[in-house]
């Protein structure tokens, strides 16, 4: 599987370009590119010359499209493959559950302990008022 990312996205390369390439000695490299679109590859063929092969993609495309961090997180991701990947996700996605129920729980807490200390403070002013009442009716 040949991969790169553009920006944070891993796209998946579905086209290898081969062509030769000169050297300022006169000599010539072989090069090899990978592209994601046969467009990019048609491209290449023009610019560079040389020849286009589609490569056989169907059992990496759950890689394409994948928001990553860095190259290597997406290095790392492809050859994880994509079980392991999606295992990854659910365990990230149970303990994100699990830390918002938590934190629902604090909130829900909080609320309470709000609720408990306007309802003393209400009827400490109620009483405080009540007193005041009955001093000055005498």
């Amino acid at each position: 599987m040949y991969i790169r990312t553009l920006g944070n996205t891993v796209q998946l390369c579905r086209w290898q370009v081969d062509y030769t390439m000169a050297n300022p000695d006169e000599t010539t490299t072989s090069v090899t590119e990978y592209v994601p679109t046969e467009e990019e590859a048609n491209e290449l063929v023009l610019t560079n010359g040389g020849t286009k092969l589609a490569l056989i993609t169907s059992s990496d495309e759950w890689i394409d499209g994948i928001e990553v961090e860095s190259y290597d997180e997406a290095v790392s991701i492809a050859q994880m493959g994509k079980t392991a990947y999606e295992k990854k996700l659910k365990q990230k996605e149970s303990m994100k559950s699990e830390n918002l129920l938590k934190e629902n729980e604090y909130l829900k807490q909080q609320i309470l302990d709000t609720q408990l200390a306007l309802t003393e403070l209400y009827e400490s002013i109620t009483v405080k008022t009540n007193d005041t009442m009955k001093r000055g009716a005498q």
